[in-house]
């Protein structure tokens, strides 16, 4: 296994691939409170130099050179969503 430790930011902005969620993964079902929490988590990191954890984010790869989100999917996708916002 190859494990690397990388900014968040980075990784969505290195564009090296598509990312798949496979179908062992629980859907999406994130609410209010844990979302509001991630923003509050970011507003945090975002006021100061220090470097904030938010958590795994294990892929593996799949056919293609995409990638599979193992672990850290709702993460992802929220932070994704906020992005977008």
């Amino acid at each position: 296994m190859n494990v690397q430790q990388e900014k968040l930011l980075d990784f969505l902005a290195e564009g090296a691939g598509q990312l798949r969620i496979p179908v062992f993964q629980r859907p999406y079902s994130w609410g209010v409170d844990q979302c509001g929490e991630l923003w509050r988590d970011v507003c945090r990191a975002g006021k100061g130099s220090l470097q904030h954890f938010a958590g795994p984010l294990i892929c593996m790869p799949a056919e293609g050179g995409a990638r599979y989100i193992v672990d850290g999917q709702q993460r992802l996708i929220t932070v994704s969503l906020l992005i977008m916002a």
